[in-house]
């Protein structure tokens, strides 16, 4: 078994400071993909936040990359 893929190419972007450009992008297109697929306008932002701070949990436990 293998973990599965985060939604950044590597678990070394979510490792970033939060307001990195690499997060600020992710979360921003997070957000706008969850508005085209009818997600509430007045939340998405916040709602995606936690989506992004649920996958940082997740590289934070997860395997370095190997090479």
């Amino acid at each position: 078994m293998d973990e599965p893929p985060l939604g950044m190419p590597s678990r070394d972007y979510f490792l970033h400071d939060a307001d990195s450009p690499d997060q600020r992008a992710y979360l921003a297109y997070m957000s706008a993909v969850a508005r085209l697929m009818g997600a509430n306008p007045d939340t998405v932002r916040t709602d995606m936040a936690n989506v992004l701070k649920f996958e940082t949990a997740l590289a934070n436990v997860s395997w370095k990359n190997k090479s």
